[in-house]
């Protein structure tokens, strides 16, 4: 109760509905104001009809929306935000949907949901209560080892129908878990960052930004990495929520945790040995490393000490580059907003368009190639035939050739690369080829004449001889 009181008074009144107004034609009376988060109040209200207690949710925009004291009517102050508002209301509306086909002891229950005054709303179970979180501040120490296995073992109840029915909750922290007056019974709630899959065929999730909290977020929500999201993104916020609730301390980011490990963990070496165990593991910053669904979290949790875990657990990883990079990289781009379904009013990180940078893992593999090749080189500079240099030739006035190799004879039974052999017989071919285009027209007629000369010097000396000839035949000397 006062939790709530202090909400009353940092939430402007004249955004809520008052205290005895009715929907639905009087069905639905207002009783109280709850919570508020940026996409909407929560009241508690009485059901008229069967006089029973139960909660309900209005969608309204605190950044957009304005309410008509007179008559409770919502509308947008800013007629170019009216699409937004839209778009919105219509995901508030599919996520009271989700939550109507999710049927759980742990889960709260949607039983109604309408449009009125300009806005939607949903009616659900009224939890007398509070969440996990409002509890450890009350608190202010840890949860028991008994207390947080009983929460966990709850609340994997929930997450394995939800991941039942094709869906992911996608921001399971302490404040969306409520426990009844008795600190008991628990209750998932705030389904409004859920994701829905597509039966029989590939993740298909809003293209919209998600919507997540800081310290509960795997890598893979916090970079928009969709395809990449799964049951195992869910087990890694409930692995921080548990690291909160037996520490109270904030949980490390996946950053954090790849460049630390354990020593990203504050505490943690002061809590039971296979919840400690459970956290690394639940918390691992590679989605592979993680338990892949509920069953297996059960599975380690019935015998710890036989389950094969993920070697180097705990140590510092370096990661791939497209599911490991730090989300503060300066091309970020970021805006701070509320999930369409926190009632707890907490601030979330919603993610536009993220650039992929690159890991120091693949820099360290790029420099080792390049490494690899420059001594790979450097051998068969050293070791190859001397070269013996040629005059350059012009190769249609672009390439030029510098230098051929030449094999010495007793060299030549050395096989030679096959595309440096071709190569260079197709510039001596070309280059000749060239040479006698371009030669002068004076050079060209100088050279005909030469071999003209030289093709009549033997045949004046056939004549010669043969003048002689017929003059001794005639007896003239």
């Amino acid at each position: 109760m006062e939790e709530n009181e202090k909400h009353q008074h940092r939430i402007d009144e004249s955004s809520m509905l008052q205290v005895g107004a009715t929907l639905q034609d009087g069905k639905y009376r207002i009783e109280r104001y709850l919570s508020s988060g940026g996409f909407g109040n929560t009241y508690e209200a009485t059901n008229t009809f069967f006089d029973e207690t139960v909660a309900i949710k209005e969608f309204f925009m605190s950044s957009l929306n304005v309410r008509d004291r007179e008559s409770n009517h919502v509308s947008v102050g800013n007629s170019v935000n009216r699409e937004h508002f839209e778009t919105q209301r219509e995901k508030f509306k599919k996520e009271a949907r989700r939550l109507r086909t999710l049927h759980s002891d742990n889960i709260v229950a949607v039983h109604d949901m309408f449009e009125e005054n300009g806005t939607a709303y949903y009616v659900m179970d009224f939890i007398d209560g509070e969440s996990l979180g409002e509890r450890l501040t009350r608190l202010g120490h840890p949860f028991t080892t008994d207390e947080v296995l009983d929460y966990l073992d709850q609340t994997l109840t929930a997450l394995d129908v939800v991941h039942a029915q094709g869906m992911y909750h996608l921001d399971i922290k302490p404040g969306n878990l409520m426990v009844d007056a008795t600190g008991h019974r628990l209750r998932v709630i705030d389904f409004g960052a859920s994701k829905q899959v597509s039966p029989g065929t590939a993740v298909s999730m809003s293209q919209s930004s998600f919507t997540f909290t800081n310290g509960y977020a795997a890598n893979e929500l916090m970079q928009h990495l969709t395809k990449r999201i799964g049951p195992w993104t869910d087990l890694y916020a409930l692995g921080a929520t548990v690291y909160k609730l037996l520490t109270n301390h904030e949980p490390p980011s996946p950053t954090e945790i790849l460049e630390e490990g354990r020593d990203a963990f504050a505490g943690i070496h002061d809590i039971d040995e296979t919840l400690k165990t459970l956290i690394l593991w639940m918390m691992h910053p590679l989605r592979n490393d993680r338990p892949q669904s509920v069953a297996e979290v059960r599975a380690f949790l019935a015998n710890p000490n036989d389950f094969e875990l993920p070697v180097n657990l705990g140590e510092p990883q370096m990661s791939d580059i497209t599911t490991m990079a730090p989300v503060s990289r300066p091309r970020a781009k970021r805006h701070i907003t509320n999930s369409p379904a926190d009632s707890s009013g907490d601030t979330q990180e919603s993610l536009g368009e993220v650039a992929t940078p690159r890991s120091k893992r693949a820099l360290w593999i790029g420099a080792a190639l390049v490494a690899a090749i420059v001594a790979a080189v450097g051998i068969w500079m050293a070791t190859r035939p001397a070269a013996t240099p040629v005059a350059p030739v012009t190769v249609h006035d672009t390439i030029k050739v510098t230098q051929v190799d030449t094999v010495a004879p007793q060299q030549q039974e050395q096989p030679q690369p096959q595309a440096t052999t071709q190569a260079t017989k197709e510039t001596k071919k070309r280059s000749s080829n060239k040479s006698a285009r371009d030669e002068k027209p004076a050079k060209k007629v100088e050279k005909r004449q030469k071999e003209r000369k030289a093709d009549t010097s033997p045949k004046k000396d056939n004549v010669e001889a043969e003048k002689t000839r017929i003059l001794k035949r005639q007896g003239i000397d």
